[in-house]
């Protein structure tokens, strides 16, 4: 996917306009969760990222091009590779 795939894939599913974030290499959250739900969309680098569903955590390791849906109140974790990322997140 690329960034206007994405922009039009978030505006379709109701998303607010997506901000972009850069993560330094190292960065890790413990687990937590949020009141709205999140839409990803990597540009460069790569994000682990650790979700919680059915009593069991899967992790999903995106790059550039991919993209990662968190619904609201569902816990999970980030961890940023030794390359840094830089994604944008929409949120609704």
């Amino acid at each position: 996917m690329n960034e206007q795939e994405y922009r039009a894939a978030a505006k379709k599913k109701g998303y607010a306009d997506p901000v972009r974030k850069v993560w330094d290499a190292g960065h890790a959250s413990d687990a937590h969760t949020h009141d709205a739900s999140l839409f990803l969309f990597i540009e460069a680098g790569e994000l682990a990222m650790d979700v919680e569903a059915d009593g069991h955590t899967r992790t999903e390791t995106c790059g550039a091009g991919d993209t990662i849906e968190v619904p609201a109140g569902v816990v999970h974790a980030e961890r940023v590779s030794e390359r840094g990322v830089t994604f944008l997140v929409a949120r609704k």
